[in-house]
């Protein structure tokens, strides 16, 4: 996407609903690095309540600081929406000031699914502990190892072409294993078919959780996204890694536009 179509997208999400309004529910965000850069674009939009933690290198192996987190912030009888957003940190591995892919196999959707897993028993141990807690996990943008690396100094970081490739499709699977995810219906090594009521009713799992439809996240992979077209050919979509700062982390303006993504659901589901 390109630069005047992110700022077009800023100015399209309106927010001004909640200004007069006094939220329902609290909300917090417990992020990796990239929260940082989020909670400094906050400006005209700071009559929005939403509380934004931000721990670099933040994964599925430091449950103790989302923990900490939950417990400084929300109390047991608190109606709260809790994002979390850790899934990068746990698709590649940083060693000094580089990065790698955690899973360099083409057969990573096994690994994919057990990091799904823990994610989900993660969200069932914080609901049950919070009852007036929900969780939304939020998906992962893609990023290049490949620019991440030469933004850091890596006297070769062409190496890392197939790496990055490779992480934009476990991104992609990771992504379609969120949304089922935060919709209740994750399945390991699940299909693309809906998932049939176990007691063989017509209605699907999908349907039957219309509620909990609402927990869902921004869509950040498409703010990414450029397009190509030839005569005669169809259009074709490629991944614009160029308006990530370094590669990894999002620019001011993009994260201007996703914390406003962010935003917009904390207005739909907090007041």
């Amino acid at each position: 996407m390109s630069t005047v179509k992110v700022r077009k997208n800023i100015f399209s999400i309106c927010l001004g609903d909640a200004r007069k309004k006094e939220p329902k529910k609290k909300a917090l965000l417990i992020a990796d690095s990239r929260g940082r850069y989020l909670a400094d674009e906050i400006s005209t939009e700071k009559f929005i309540d939403i509380k934004i933690i931000s721990e670099p290198g933040l994964n599925i192996n430091k449950t103790h600081i989302i923990w900490k987190s939950i417990k400084a912030n929300i109390k047991k009888k608190d109606r709260a929406i809790l994002f979390l957003w850790i899934a990068p940190c746990d698709l590649t591995t940083k060693e000094g000031k580089f990065i790698s892919l955690t899973y360099n196999t083409s057969k990573y959707h096994s690994k994919i699914d057990n990091l799904v897993t823990k994610f989900s028993t993660l969200k069932a141990q914080i609901e049950s502990r919070y009852k007036h807690t929900k969780v939304c996990f939020l998906e992962c943008p893609p990023y290049s190892i490949k620019l991440y690396n030469k933004h850091q100094g890596h006297e070769d970081p062409n190496k890392f072409t197939e790496q990055t490739a490779r992480l934009e499709n476990q991104i992609f699977y990771l992504n379609r294993q969120i949304r089922r995810l935060n919709t209740q219906i994750f399945r390991v090594r699940s299909t693309n078919k809906p998932l049939k009521d176990p007691n063989n009713n017509s209605q699907t799992i999908k349907d039957r959780n219309k509620k909990s439809n609402l927990y869902y996240s921004p869509n950040f992979t498409r703010d990414l996204l450029r397009q190509t077209k030839f005569p005669g050919q169809k259009t074709k979509y490629y991944t614009d890694f160029k308006i990530l700062k370094d590669g990894l982390h999002p620019s001011p303006l993009l994260s201007k536009l996703w914390i406003r993504k962010i935003l917009k659901r904390v207005v739909e589901l907090c007041y």
